[in-house]
């Protein structure tokens, strides 16, 4: 099952398989005829699909799951079906139990910048957990920081990225945002409101790289915290946002216990912002919010990779915490072409913490440095060379 926001790209791939004749049939959720003649007879309708078949937009109608559950107990060869959903499916009641045992998940985000570039995967996460020393890394990197501006302007949807156009850009966002509550936040709360929903959307995209203040959204919008707290678990449910948990070894130091919230698509984030054109768009929490969105992809290519962020309760904060058994990795996101003392206080804080863990500085010079014998500076275009 691919899992993943309106738009990277899902329904293309469920048509490139039906060229290829790797699937037979797709049966889109999305056209109100299909959706009623599934709702009708579930079971009659998969009867009559011929296999291996596809579903596009499940969370439309949930209670397909166990009438596709009932087919491969009655007939377990694999790759009968595939299916897609613009919302979490997991989090629907009883999907699954039903789905236990019987489905892969695959989450599907927008495009990488080394997709978009046409490059292969940057080696950068793999070396980062290879190496015992800082160093044995030596990551590739481009002195050429501009890719990085318009990634940030552009977001990663396929269609807004590679147009490359300003004004689509814009119209495309509009667009996006009333098919998107119209249909999959409709689906997921048919008496919701709208306009509060929509201001809530808008204000958190504000928060973008923060921690996640839900009394401040509840003032702004002179809405409750329950309804607040409703309106941000819809958006982590259909892939708008992802809330990012903090760091916690269980040892001395105190650390917060509130989430840092992130766009998605740093695109559309910066669309919500109103930035109006790419140059120059490479600082403050549009940068990490891109950052995250680049590690956030890239970690999926490895084995068994959580990330995290780091702050104490006296502000000792490291933005990325990679974890991958017992090994650590620290990175701390930077728009400076020079780092300071200063700019290193989070990480000498979480090395001081954790012995074995390694610490790295992302930044826009062009030289890898190392500053001290745990932290690496390295220029953040090694994300995707």
């Amino acid at each position: 099952m691919l899992i993943g926001g309106r738009q990277t790209g899902k329904s293309t791939i469920l048509k490139q398989l039906q060229q290829e004749g790797i699937i037979k049939n797709i049966a889109t959720l999305d056209d109100l005829s299909v959706l009623g003649a599934l709702a009708g007879d579930t079971e009659g309708f998969l009867e009559q699909m011929q296999l291996p078949a596809a579903f596009d937009e499940v969370q439309r109608h949930p209670k397909i799951m166990l009438a596709i559950k009932k087919k491969i107990d009655d007939n377990k060869r694999p790759g009968m079906f595939i299916l897609t959903g613009s919302a979490n499916i997991l989090s629907y009641p009883n999907v699954t139990e039903s789905l236990a045992g019987r489905c892969v998940f695959i989450r599907m985000e927008g495009l990488s910048t080394s997709e978009y570039l046409d490059k292969p995967p940057s080696n950068f996460i793999k070396q980062l957990f290879n190496a015992s020393e800082i160093k044995e890394i030596h990551p590739n990197f481009s002195p050429d920081f501009t890719e990085i501006s318009s990634s940030m302007f552009y977001g990663a949807y396929p269609e807004v990225r590679l147009k490359a156009s300003e004004h689509f850009r814009d119209k495309w966002f509009s667009s996006y945002e009333t098919a998107y509550i119209e249909r999959d936040v409709h689906d997921l709360n048919k008496f919701l409101d709208v306009v509060s929903f929509s201001n809530v959307f808008k204000l958190a995209s504000l928060q973008t790289g923060n921690l996640l203040n839900y009394h401040h959204l509840s003032v702004e919008t002179e809405l409750d915290q329950r309804t607040v707290k409703r309106y941000i678990e819809i958006l982590t449910l259909t892939f708008q946002m992802t809330l990012l948990r903090p760091y916690s070894s269980g040892g001395r130091v105190t650390l917060i216990k509130s989430p840092k919230i992130y766009m998605n698509d740093v695109g559309h984030a910066s669309y919500c912002q109103k930035v109006l054109r790419p140059s120059g768009l490479d600082t403050g929490n549009l940068l990490e919010t891109w950052m995250f969105s680049e590690l956030r992809k890239a970690i999926t290519l490895e084995e068994n990779i959580e990330i995290y962020f780091y702050r104490t309760t006296t502000g000792k904060e490291v933005d990325f915490i990679l974890k991958q058994g017992d090994k650590l990795r620290a990175i701390e996101c930077k728009s400076k072409k020079t780092i300071t003392t200063k700019d290193l206080s989070g990480l000498h804080d979480f090395l001081e913490n954790h012995e074995a863990a390694l610490g790295f500085v992302l930044y826009k010079g062009d030289k890898i440095i190392p500053l001290s014998s745990r932290i690496l500076a390295i220029p953040m275009t090694c994300l995707y060379s």
